[in-house]
């Protein structure tokens, strides 16, 4: 069985936008992706034993 990985809920403010996934790997994805496509400089951090992931990406 393969478990697809999707976007939870998204939720944007003036400053900032936070997008909630399902998986570690289409978070880190979507901010490489990102990255690529707008520039500036990306980051991420792994936590609860790579289990999570927070991808930071600003311009």
């Amino acid at each position: 069985m393969v478990r697809q990985e999707r976007i939870i809920v998204i939720e944007e403010s003036e400053e900032l936008t936070v997008i909630t996934t399902t998986g570690f790997h289409i978070a880190r994805r979507m901010g490489e992706a990102v990255s690529r496509a707008y520039k500036g400089s990306m980051s991420f951090t792994c936590g609860d034993g790579e289990k999570t992931i927070r991808v930071l990406w600003k311009r």
